[in-house]
């Protein structure tokens, strides 16, 4: 079963790497309240990598209720042993989402200050 690891920082934040194809693994929040896609990178990285930006997002919702527009860009990353296309909505901040949790376990020791997503049996990210 494929799996991934990451940490749970002083401040109770779960953080995992994720290794973009284009050279660059950056360390994001896993924040399940993003239920509207799978990745968000700040526009620095973005630009650095060379991603395509592919189109804009005109209702986004923020946290507080707050509607917002965002880049959106595309981009592959390696995620539980497979290489995965995704969107990227291009905003000031480094999070995964809900989409790329999709048939996973989600475990989070804080105690331990340890992160686990396990591919599910028989699943296809």
């Amino acid at each position: 079963m494929a799996s991934i690891t990451g940490r749970v920082t002083d401040r109770l934040e779960p953080l995992v790497s994720v290794r973009l194809m284009a050279g660059r693994e950056v360390e994001c929040l896993v924040d399940t309240g993003f239920v509207g896609g799978a990745l968000v990178l700040p526009q620095s990285i973005v630009d650095e990598i060379g991603l395509p930006v592919i189109g804009h997002e005109d209702d986004l919702w923020m946290v507080g209720n707050e509607k917002t527009t965002a880049a959106l860009a595309a981009a592959q990353i390696e995620w539980l042993g497979e290489v995965k296309s995704v969107i990227v909505i291009v905003k000031d901040d480094l999070l995964i989402g809900s989409q790329l949790l999709e048939n996973t376990q989600l475990v989070i020791d804080y105690e331990a200050r340890t992160l686990t997503i396990n591919r599910k049996q028989g699943s296809i990210v």
